[in-house]
């Protein structure tokens, strides 16, 4: 069968590597502000700017980070965390930093550091939350209603806070109180 449009060979790819849908909504919201953050000193219109092309290309590369995530939650070592950060910081990167010079982003090169702390921070955040079933897309995901039901006791344990109960999804039986 050929794949005559452009958008039917994005999808062919899309299905062949993966692509997490949660991590590339909840990274484009976040990365989207750190950037309009930092171009807001150069005018409302010079970070509405920013923070649109940062959501395309956030949006875009990391659902695939989101996925290389979700392909070794069952490991979630620092080896993980770093060979996870690098692979998606050689590609992701390099693509922001292009992209917002050539738009002439303002401030463009605090708002690259800025997205590169967060994908350290983010892809150990990831790895620990997806080991415990969070923010995974495809056929074994939770809504994302639950999981962000979830956050803040991820947040908390990824804190160095030691919890071991974990609130039940939605759609699990509620126990029944006297």
């Amino acid at each position: 069968m050929a794949i005559d449009s452009l958008s039917g060979r994005i999808l062919l790819v899309w299905n062949w590597l993966g692509w997490n849908w949660k991590t590339a909504l909840l990274s484009g919201c976040l990365r989207a502000a750190l950037f309009a953050g930092v171009s807001f000193r150069a005018g409302e219109a010079a970070a509405i700017r920013a923070v649109l092309l940062e959501i395309a290309v956030t949006v875009a590369l990391a659902g695939f980070q989101g996925a290389l995530i979700q392909a070794f939650r069952q490991n979630p070592s620092w080896r993980t965390t770093l060979a996870c950060a690098a692979a998606a910081a050689s590609v992701a990167h390099p693509v922001e930093g292009l992209v917002h010079t050539w738009a002439g982003t303002p401030h463009a090169a605090a708002g690259i550091f800025l997205s590169f702390m967060y994908t350290l921070v983010a892809t150990r955040f990831s790895l620990l939350a997806m080991h415990d079933g969070a923010f995974i897309a495809g056929p074994e995901a939770r809504s994302l209603r639950d999981d962000l039901r979830r956050a803040p006791f991820l947040i908390a344990r990824f804190a160095g806070f030691r919890l071991h109960r974990f609130p039940a999804p939605s759609n699990a039986a509620k126990p029944k109180t006297l």
